[in-house]
């Protein structure tokens, strides 16, 4: 043989083959991997971290318009439909604070232990389970501090801060201990 001298591969392919499947795999890797990086705009693919079209040295031709979200121009999914505008199920938005509060306790007796004592108008208590209770009575009682007692209270109508813990009103109470 005269001429170039032609060195088979493993498998008894030419250097060549070998060579455009390793291209073309790290070629799928390579779009594969950046895939993650990028977005898709208007149709076409456009890298997350590259500057817009308009910033980019040598651009020719008008920048494009700015992407707003909204019915026409916003993402669309892959049946080619935006999507819905319907607000997902459940109980509405409030469009205000409530007037009254949302965490009113029923009338009913409490037990627990003494936290805030005195003469009133305002005591602490925890109950064995540990949930905190701010007491307001106008009675002028004097409750200690470290008894137990039992305690019949109901919602507080008034707006008063007695101290952390759920706010109620004290109608009357038992020494236990």
């Amino acid at each position: 043989m005269t001429g170039t001298l032609v060195r088979a591969g493993a498998a008894g392919r030419a250097p060549s083959r070998r060579r455009h499947l390793l291209a073309a795999a790290t070629g799928a890797l390579l779009v594969a991997l950046g895939s993650g990086c990028a977005t898709q705009e208007r149709g076409s693919i456009v890298r997350e971290d590259s500057p817009p079209a308009a910033a980019t040295p040598g651009a020719s031709g008008p920048a494009p318009a700015p992407s707003v979200a909204g019915p026409g121009n916003g993402p669309v999914s892959s049946a080619g439909r935006p999507p819905s505008t319907t607000p997902p199920p459940g109980l509405p938005r409030p469009s205000s604070p409530p007037k009254n509060p949302t965490d009113v306790t029923s009338p009913g007796w409490i037990g627990g232990t003494v936290t805030t004592g005195g003469t009133g108008p305002c005591y602490g208590l925890v109950t064995d389970d540990g949930e905190a209770y701010a007491l307001y009575s106008d009675q002028g009682w004097t409750l200690v501090e470290g008894t137990r007692i039992r305690a019949l209270v109901e919602p507080n109508p008034l707006r008063i801060y007695c101290g952390p813990g759920r706010h109620v009103r004290l109608v009357k109470f038992a020494n236990v201990g």
